[in-house]
């Protein structure tokens, strides 16, 4: 078993990959992220070792799609998002006396 700690930044980019109908370039990733354009190259080396993007070099430009397994992980993504994001509903039960008396 191994330890893989991932920025709130990049859970969200990664995301965002899955959304994008087209391969997004490294410069587009680290706009759109906001992300220093050299610690993105590392974090998506990273990604790309742990199977979870391809990276593919047209001419000058490398392009990011995300892998079946990368497409599985934005899915459960997307579940804990979702679920961090439900806010517990108040308790009114007028400061915890059962019959409301005070």
């Amino acid at each position: 078993m191994y330890r893989f700690v991932i920025r709130k930044n990049y859970l969200e980019m990664l995301i965002g990959l899955d959304n994008k109908k087209e391969k997004q370039t490294m410069d587009q990733l680290s706009k759109e992220g906001g992300v220093n354009y050299f610690h993105l190259t590392t974090v998506m080396r990273q990604f790309q070792q742990e199977g979870i993007i391809n990276r593919e070099q047209d001419k000058n430009v490398i392009k990011i799609s995300l892998t079946e397994k990368g497409k599985k992980i934005v899915k459960c993504l997307r579940e804990i998002k979702e679920i961090l994001e439900v806010k517990p509903k108040k308790n009114n039960n007028n400061g915890g006396n059962k019959n409301g008396a005070s």
